[in-house]
């Protein structure tokens, strides 16, 4: 897994080899709570992990910061769950500053 911090976002990447459990325990320390979120699925299978990811959307929604995922496995039965789900990293940090630009202006996020 790679984890790069940038200035508005921490982006993690899981490639294959990765454990969805050392991502797990990288959101059990609570060390992330104060930034948005981007984690890069692409190659990853997230039909069995969408509880965890939507518990985590939820908790970064209650603390006003955005939480994506980058997925090309984008389907009707993703889309009925709150969790933002985009297919490119640019997309990704879009949504980003677009919740980023809500949050200032006091509008709910889409």
């Amino acid at each position: 897994m790679t984890i790069k911090i940038v200035d508005n976002y921490i982006l993690f990447k899981l490639d294959l080899a990765d454990k969805f459990n050392d991502l797990k325990d990288q959101f059990n320390s609570n060390k992330y709570i104060h930034s948005n979120i981007i984690i890069d699925l692409k190659s990853i299978q997230i039909i069995d992990y969408l509880d965890f990811l939507s518990s985590l959307s939820e908790k970064y929604k209650i603390l006003n910061k955005s939480f994506i995922v980058i997925t090309s496995q984008i389907n009707e039965q993703l889309h009925e769950l709150e969790l933002a789900l985009v297919p490119t990293f640019n997309e990704a940090l879009d949504l980003i500053q677009l919740e980023e630009i809500e949050r200032d202006l006091d509008l709910e996020t889409i």
